[in-house]
């Protein structure tokens, strides 16, 4: 692919080499701690988390630099909501480690933001800008694909369940991993201008990596995948594919079919002992919300949580009896930021994903719309702003989805 570079990306390229290259070593390491048990999921003071901190830090400077003044105005009014309601709560429950837990905690949600302000407002409605922002967004999962699989075969690795041979590597979470390299296989797929021996290589990397996560959502990016990089090869090369699919179904498909039923051990297992299948969907996060919500206390200035939440570490727990005890993350952004921060915060992430993807349906970027429309997915029903690895993949997609213009496969 032939790369033109835009004017003036000296900062922009210093941003993604952080994001796209250093970040993911730093969630390794971060992984290389947890698996040596020297750090806990979640852990304060992780290198994932200074990495995060200090990017953070570096995107305001940026857009300041850059002098976009609305996106720093935004996302210190944003940064000084969340600090609000973390203070306010701080002031009941006097609970200084809940305290910096929650602050951490909305350092998360200021680390997609900043991102996707930056982004969006660097992009501008430029063609050849939205071009390196995808091919960015590509690169940054054959970064984590190539870490899985590196660590995969070095035989050091943090499997994801406790049968089969299903691996996120050396990060963390499984699921988010699973957004970011659905995603960039389906953009890669879709931008591939004409299929060659190396850009088949290239996808059959990702694809393999997706499988090999072996999550509910990996299946789903997976499926998605294949169907897309069948269509393209049935366009490019008819008689070729046809060939080579008939030779697939007489010598590969059963072997493969094991092999897949390795990866996906635990769900086909599941599947098969679990009645309530909603459940099994869910990954039983429809049970905690449930639980959650009975947990909720709205009398008398109570009240005040559906509209600002109970902060990061109490959320929907009550701040006097769950002093010492963790509560339980649901893993549903809806529902983490409406017991965190409120139905405010609700509101803008849904209406952030809404309008962004209605300037796609404007613009007739439908695979950029796609590919929105699945991360949102994912954040509603698994979560991916609490998880930095994802939360990157999706400023970037919503900020290509926002400000970005329509590209095809000819303009890579």
């Amino acid at each position: 692919m032939n790369l033109i570079i835009p004017k003036k990306i000296s900062l922009i390229s210093l941003f993604f080499f952080l994001a796209i290259i250093i970040l993911p070593f730093a969630d390794n390491l971060t992984g290389v701690f947890f698996k040596l048990k020297i750090m806990s999921e979640g852990s304060i003071g992780s290198p994932s988390q200074i990495m995060r901190f200090f990017l953070i830090l570096l995107v305001l400077a940026f857009v300041n630099i850059e002098k976009f003044e609305q996106p720093m105005k935004i996302t210190l009014i944003i940064f000084s909501y969340l600090l609000m309601v973390e203070t306010t709560i701080a002031c009941v429950h006097f609970n200084f480690i809940a305290f910096i837990s929650g602050i951490l905690f909305s350092l998360k949600l200021l680390f997609t933001v900043s991102c996707y302000f930056y982004i969006s407002y660097w992009i501008d409605y430029d063609k050849q800008r939205t071009v390196f922002v995808i091919k960015q967004l590509i690169n940054y999962g054959t970064v984590v694909a190539t870490l899985v699989l590196v660590s995969y075969f070095s035989g050091f690795y943090i499997s994801n369940y406790n049968v089969g041979i299903a691996t996120r590597g050396l990060f963390i979470s499984g699921n988010g991993l699973g957004s970011v390299l659905g995603i960039s296989t389906i953009l890669l797929i879709y931008f591939t201008k004409k299929i060659t021996f190396f850009s088949l290589f290239h996808i059959s990397l990702l694809i393999l990596t997706t499988a090999l996560l072996g999550t509910k959502a990996s299946l789903v990016y997976l499926l998605f995948s294949l169907f897309l990089l069948m269509k393209k090869l049935l366009a490019q090369k008819p008689f070729l594919s046809i060939f080579f699919g008939v030779c697939f179904c007489f010598y590969i498909l059963i072997p493969l079919i094991d092999i897949l039923g390795s990866i996906f051990e635990n769900i086909i297992y599941k599947f098969n002992h679990i009645d309530n299948k909603l459940t099994l969907i869910a990954s039983s996060r429809d049970v905690f919300i449930r639980n959650a919500l009975s947990h909720l206390n709205v009398e008398s200035y109570n009240v005040l949580r559906i509209l600002f939440g109970g902060g990061a570490y109490y959320a929907y727990t009550d701040y006097t009896t769950m002093a010492l005890i963790k509560r339980k993350y649901l893993e549903n952004d809806l529902f983490e930021l409406f017991f965190s921060y409120g139905i405010t915060a609700v509101i803008v992430h849904f209406g952030s994903f809404i309008f962004s993807l209605n300037q796609c349906f404007n613009r007739s970027n439908m695979i950029i719309g796609l590919s929105l429309t699945l991360l949102f997915l994912s954040s509603i029903t698994m979560g991916l702003l609490y998880n930095g690895t994802s939360a990157i993949t999706y400023a970037i997609c919503l900020a290509i989805a926002s400000k970005g213009t329509k590209v095809e496969a000819k303009d890579f």
